[in-house]
């Protein structure tokens, strides 16, 4: 895993952490973290990671999903 970890930050400048399965062997989950100034810009680099996780991964890449959490606008924060 640490090979792919390496590939994606270098590649792609994001975070990468091994996030669940570390006492599976032959087995673990990858979750990986972008942050833009848009939504659908960070959307497009993560699917470009996960691209790329399967081009490396092949058959191996049992899985994957994209969640985006975006920023609330100035307009739609709550006032204290």
């Amino acid at each position: 895993m640490r090979s792919l970890k390496d590939r994606l930050r270098k590649r792609f400048n994001v975070s990468v952490a091994e996030t669940d399965f570390q006492n599976r062997i032959g087995s673990a989950e990858i979750s990986v973290a972008a942050v833009a100034a848009r939504a659908g810009d960070a959307e497009r680099l993560i699917e470009e990671v996960e691209q790329a996780a399967g081009e490396w991964l092949g058959r191996n890449l049992e899985s994957a999903s994209i969640e985006i959490l975006a920023a609330p606008l100035p307009s739609e924060k709550l006032s204290p």
